[in-house]
């Protein structure tokens, strides 16, 4: 494997693909992994032992299958990666690859210290199963790799001009996710306050570009996610799921079942709502700010079987309406999976991180 150009591209889509499985974010990174705040709370009564409970330990299944998942992916990139060179191919097309490779093993390595702080930094392939008491890895080394990484990568991608979607990895999104690990290694746990000063720089860099402005119609943005649209002006990088899991391309995500309102009808489409707003979150919205009608619905449905709806006012009784099944466009709508993608970075994102690195900075609003 890896001989010709087709082979690295499979490899690529092997990678990209990591991030696609249950454990990452097709379901626990978005949800089990992601919510143990002040700001959500589990609306069901079907799970006892649970991180979204705070009820778990390192045995839990959901800890288990993240935890694998993420160096699965990093072991693909690092097969990639170790491979490269390997066929005759275009020299710019090589280096796409490769670019791309970079990014995603640092954004999955993002994703392992935030969650564990030090791991095991793996930069060649697993060959096999003799090495298996890899030491942890100091989380400063982590995050100084998935520096390199991205600065490497950075120059090897392609513009998002070159692309149609924006589920590809562009050099606006690498410049973006400089700025969010700049930024988080500003504060808590590394705490190095000189990083303000290179989030803000990478931030600028993705608004100077002039390759991004934001979508005036807030609710539109989630609804393009479900509807397979793309806007590549608001949304620099996404998640790309496809389909709804039937025949034999397995591609759909779970993440957005489990946030939609609650029914189990077919026509309007199955939604668990296993998470709901607090009064914490609810009450961060402004009066007037459009974004908390939609991002916490303000309707039901009549019955957990009907196409009938009902309007909501309770806090505690409305279920998150971000992503809205109503707008996909992959039929039949499935209980479980659904071709929803998920934003990763948004242009949004980039100038909230450029006015709280400034902020840092300065001392003051911007």
């Amino acid at each position: 494997f890896y001989s010709t150009a087709s082979e690295l591209e499979n490899a690529l889509n092997g990678v990209y693909h990591s991030l696609t499985v249950d454990g990452t974010f097709g379901r626990n990174l978005v949800i089990e992994l992601a919510n143990e705040t002040d700001e959500l709370f589990y609306k069901r009564t079907t799970l006892t032992v649970n991180p979204m409970l705070f009820n778990y330990d390192a045995s839990n299944t959901v800890i288990a299958a993240s935890w694998r998942a993420l160096f699965d992916g990093v072991n693909r990139a690092n097969y990639l990666l170790a491979n490269i060179d390997k066929p005759v191919m275009d020299e710019k097309a090589r280096k796409v690859i490769k670019g791309e490779a970079l990014f995603l093993r640092s954004f999955l390595y993002f994703q392992l210290v935030s969650y564990w702080g030090d791991v095991p930094l793996m930069l060649t392939p697993t060959v096999d199963g003799n090495n298996v008491n890899v030491p942890r890895t100091p989380s400063a080394q982590i995050y100084a790799q998935i520096l390199k990484d991205l600065t490497e990568a950075k120059d090897l991608v392609n513009p998002i001009t070159a692309y149609t979607n924006n589920g590809k990895v562009s050099k606006t999104a690498v410049q973006a996710m400089l700025a969010r690990v700049c930024l988080k290694m500003a504060g808590y746990p590394l705490k190095n306050t000189s990083k303000y000063v290179e989030a803000r720089a990478w931030a600028d860099s993705v608004i100077t570009s002039g390759l991004h402005s934001l979508n005036p119609d807030y609710k539109q943005i989630f609804i393009n996610h479900s509807a397979d649209k793309y806007d590549l002006k608001e949304c620099i990088w996404e998640i790309e799921f496809f389909g709804n899991n039937t025949g034999s391309v397995l591609l759909g995500a779970r993440f957005s079942n489990q946030l939609a309102i609650r029914n189990t009808n077919a026509d309007a489409g199955y939604g668990y709502a296993i998470l709901g707003a607090t009064p914490t979150l609810f009450n961060l919205y402004k009066q007037g700010d459009t974004r908390r009608d939609w991002n916490i619905a303000t309707y039901g449905f009549v019955s957990n079987n009907s196409t009938d709806t009902v309007a909501k006012t309770d806090i505690y009784s409305r279920d998150a309406g971000k992503w809205r099944r109503q707008y996909e466009t992959v039929r039949p709508l499935d209980v479980n999976w659904s071709s929803t993608n998920l934003p990763v970075l948004r242009y949004a994102d980039v100038l909230l991180m450029f006015a709280e690195a400034d902020n840092e900075i300065e001392g003051r609003p911007s």
